[in-house]
């Protein structure tokens, strides 16, 4: 994985320095032995002092689900996982780099019972699987007697020089959240959470217009100063703030910029990335996940865009080398200079159509009421995701974490917002509307099956589906989503009964559709119909 990476990431992230050290120990076993785990050792503990360990955890997880996906075996995960452990707890407790390399010696030396590890600390495998031991200049394994390992170690004698030269080793580059004593000192919550979706004045772009009008300004117009065009002025009615404090809070917030640069830049191709907008994503993954958020599946999917910005800028191939001195990369692309605007995929401006949908889901609660608009909102969104998965990636890397589900609760907070404009910029402002129709039916199955009465489903169908197939007023073209339920609902039926009795494909959800829609959900969850109607549909 780290061959993929260029030169100054792997300073970044003291993979070079972890390496570099392992070859100068001249230790046997640089794949499954002594070697392996000392550099495990400083690596995890190199990575703790500098970000923290949560962050250290995160990375040092996704490389071993990353071998785990390259077909590495189970025992070299489990000896990997150890040493990461034991080089946390050393990290936790260094000052330097210095002393990084001088605690994972002595782990080192008291972890073995001459060619087995004791079980006091490090571990590697048996000798036998020890690969890739100390070479000469001309790259000629070395025999055994002349490596490091004999009785003991000896890390100055037979030790080695490497030429690389490790910038971050410095107690200034220590992680801010450790006290002097080593013990590190998180917040409970970091105010990440809270602050997303949220806006001030200064720096955000806010010209002080209404963000619930129907035209907010571009980033383009905030850019250049110019004043947005007017809206009609039957669209400037519609787009007057609610009178629910809450919808109304709901909408203001899906038509605000995220204001977080690191997770902003999640909303953008990374062909469109700037280097700065790049490491905003770093720091972003390194300083807001911690404590009860460091596992958050958003995290690792910000890591993996990093990881693809690198392949889409300098290409997937491994790295180079002159001489045994690694090569900088050069880019196969021009690498863009100024941040462009956030945009849907068909060009749109994406926090106006955020807060177009953000007005949609309002008006939906004016005839659902607000926690079922915005549980539909969620419902949809998370159909949608797993419909329409992160696509595949270089094969250089893992297979992406797959996006976390929404919290349907009813309540639209930063979280929901977040999915919003992500599946916004991902999928197009259009699907998100069809995933929200789809939510919204899902809403009413779920209370169907709850309490068994499928009354007013003709009613709830047309209304919610109608608009996405037909113009406002039409009633002459055929009620398509009327057929597409008979036909889900005589497949669902078919199934499940012997006695199903077919329904006719007319169109028309008269009696015999609802008797049937209620007889289905007697044998079917709600959410697999939901998701067969919807395919059916063509929406998922």
């Amino acid at each position: 994985m780290e061959e993929y990476l260029p030169q100054w990431l792997k300073d970044k992230l003291a993979v070079s320095a972890a390496k570099s050290k392992s070859v100068e120990s001249q230790l046997p076993g640089r794949e499954g032995g002594p070697a392996d785990a000392y550099r495990h050792l400083i690596w995890a503990a190199e990575l703790t002092r500098l970000y923290g360990e949560d962050t250290a955890r995160a990375m040092l997880d996704a490389k071993e689900r990353y071998g785990r996906a390259t077909d590495q075996p189970a025992d070299q995960e489990a000896m990997d996982r150890h040493n990461n452990e034991v080089g946390i707890k050393l990290g936790k407790e260094s000052k330097t780099f210095d002393d990084v390399v001088k605690g994972a010696q002595r782990t080192i030396d008291g972890s073995r019972d001459g060619d087995n590890p004791n079980g006091n600390g490090a571990t590697w495998l048996p000798r036998d699987q020890w690969k890739k031991n100390p070479t000469d200049s001309q790259n000629q394994e070395l025999p055994e007697g002349q490596w490091n390992w004999g009785d003991k170690v000896d890390w100055d004698g037979k030790a080695i020089k490497e030429p690389y030269q490790y910038p971050n080793g410095g107690e200034e580059h220590r992680h801010q959240g450790f006290d002097p004593k080593g013990d590190v000192k998180f917040p409970e919550t970091d105010g990440v959470l809270d602050s997303l979706g949220q806006s001030s004045d200064a720096g955000n772009g806010n010209t002080g217009q209404d963000p619930t009008s129907a035209n907010p300004p571009t980033e383009q117009q905030q850019a250049t100063n110019q004043e947005p065009q007017a809206a009609p002025e039957q669209e400037q009615k519609q787009s007057e703030a609610p009178a629910d404090p809450q919808v109304a809070a709901m909408v203001e917030m899906a038509g605000k910029p995220v204001d977080n640069p690191g997770r902003a830049a999640l909303l953008k191709p990374v062909e469109n990335l700037t280097q700065p907008e790049m490491m905003d994503m770093i720091n972003h993954a390194q300083g807001d996940y911690r404590g009860w958020r460091s596992g958050d599946p958003l995290k690792y999917h910000t890591y993996e865009k990093v990881q693809d910005w690198h392949a889409a800028m300098y290409g997937d191939g491994p790295q180079q080398y002159d001489g045994g001195k690694p090569i900088e990369p050069t880019p196969i692309r021009p690498i863009p200079e100024q941040p462009s605007p956030h945009t849907t995929p068909n060009g749109e401006d994406l926090w106006q159509a955020t807060a177009r949908i953000g007005s949609k889901v309002a008006a939906v609660a004016g005839s659902d009421g607000y926690a079922n608009a915005v549980t539909g909102l969620q419902r949809g969104l998370n159909m949608l995701n797993a419909s329409n998965p992160l696509p595949k990636r270089s094969p250089a890397y893992g297979p992406y974490t797959g996006l976390g589900p929404v919290d349907e609760d009813g309540q639209y907070g930063p979280q929901t917002d977040f999915a919003l404009k992500h599946a916004t910029a991902r999928l197009g402002p259009a699907k998100v509307e069809e995933g929200l129709a789809l939510g919204r039916f899902n809403t009413f199955a779920r209370d169907a099956q709850r309490n068994g009465n499928p009354d007013g489903l003709e009613d709830k169908t047309h209304s919610i589906f109608g608009p996405l197939f037909r113009g406002s007023g039409d009633d002459t073209s055929p009620k398509v989503e009327g057929g597409v339920l008979q036909e889900t609902l005589n497949d669902f039926g078919s199934r499940n009964r012997d006695d199903w009795e077919p329904l006719k494909v007319d169109n028309w959800i008269g009696p015999k559709t609802t008797q049937a829609f209620g007889t289905v959900l007697q044998d079917e969850d709600a959410d697999s119909l939901t998701r067969s109607f919807g395919r059916g549909l063509g929406l998922l």
